[in-house]
């Protein structure tokens, strides 16, 4: 759940009981005082450019740090780990592609996995949607293997392990939002459109498109 406070230039994620709120630091002082009136906090962290402040925290098992060029994510990488170990895949080789079109014949011959594999098979299932939130390149293939979570099945245990050994070879994926100064004047490409319709000699704004290289 995301919340706004207008009057306070404050935006707030909510996600349970753990908040994370962007704003200036009187704003951010004011936020904490409200909820500290009615409920008991602990103030994790403040990521800020002062030496006294943080400058790297979690949050919900991500990594958020502040540098001089920018403000750097990344997805806890112990969830990698974690899966490669739970599907034994310790030192297997990597693959370039996070999955494969099976076959015709496999559908037709595969088989339902053993009862008490099913919620082990489960739990892979949603570590790897977790992961494909931060990992852009596997989202589509962690959503095909969920779509055996009602009744997993062998062919969907070896989607699996392509999944996990394509992410071997791809083990960090960090995205940097580089500082930028505030913007006064933008540039823009215009594209002069035909005339419109019954009014001869007019132009129509067809386009526009202006760069902020952010990455």
């Amino acid at each position: 759940m995301r919340l706004q406070a207008p009057r306070e230039d404050l935006i707030a994620s909510v996600h349970g009981d753990f908040f994370t709120t962007l704003g200036p630091k009187l704003s951010l002082d004011w936020f904490r005082q409200q909820l500290e009136l009615k409920h008991e906090l602990k103030q994790a962290y403040r990521l800020w450019p002062r030496k006294d402040d943080d400058k790297e925290g979690r949050v919900l098992n991500r990594f958020a740090r502040w540098t001089e060029a920018g403000l750097v994510y990344e997805c806890d990488p112990r969830h990698l780990e974690k899966l490669f170990l739970e599907l034994g895949l310790t030192g297997s080789k990597p693959v370039c592609t996070p999955g494969v079109k099976p076959s015709i014949d496999q559908p037709n011959a595969d088989e339902a996995i053993p009862d008490n594999k099913v919620t082990h098979i489960r739990g892979l299932a949603a570590r790897s949607i977790f992961l494909s939130a931060d990992k852009p390149d596997c989202q589509f293939s962690a959503k095909d293997v969920c779509r055996f979570l009602a009744k997993p099945t062998k062919l969907s245990v070896e989607r699996f392990k392509r999944l996990g050994r394509y992410l071997s070879g791809q083990k960090r994926l960090v995205k940097m939002r580089r500082w930028q100064d505030q913007v006064d004047t933008m540039a823009c490409t215009l594209t002069r459109g035909t005339p419109g319709a019954g009014e001869p000699g007019s132009t129509r704004l067809e386009g526009a498109r202006f760069w902020a290289p952010t990455c």
